[in-house]
């Protein structure tokens, strides 16, 4: 299975909000899927982004790489699964939601600012 998908995100601010950047950013995410009839899954996921932002002269542009693979349990009793976010270490320059908000950066973040090993095991019961 193969799935794209595009996102604009476009942030100006009011005048009462000064010293927040306004951020123009495009993501075009793409993902293939592989599922075999006896449970195996693989996931190849790469994430585009170019993002204007108006007190940096320079944009930032960089690609991400995602691996994952996986077993769906049988009878559907779960699924396990490991991968790799940001396969190549990518280093970038985002402006997130935190210089707009008052939230924590880590935690309102689209993708992973480092390569990130995971396991995730899910059970239906």
């Amino acid at each position: 299975m193969l799935s794209l998908s595009y996102n604009f995100e476009d942030f100006e601010t009011k005048d009462n909000f000064t010293g927040t950047p306004e951020t123009t950013t495009h993501f075009l995410k793409t993902q293939a899927n592989y599922f075999n009839p006896q449970g195996v899954f693989f996931q190849l996921g790469t994430l585009y982004v170019h993002q204007s932002v108006d007190f940096d002269p320079e944009s930032a542009d960089f690609v991400l790489i995602d691996l994952g693979v996986g077993y769906r349990l049988p009878r559907r009793l779960g699924i396990i699964q490991f991968g790799i976010k940001n396969l190549a270490d990518q280093d970038f320059h985002y402006q997130g939601l935190s210089l707009r908000t008052n939230t924590n950066e880590q935690e309102n973040q689209p993708f992973s600012p480092e390569r990130t090993i995971f396991s995730e095991v899910t059970l239906s019961f």
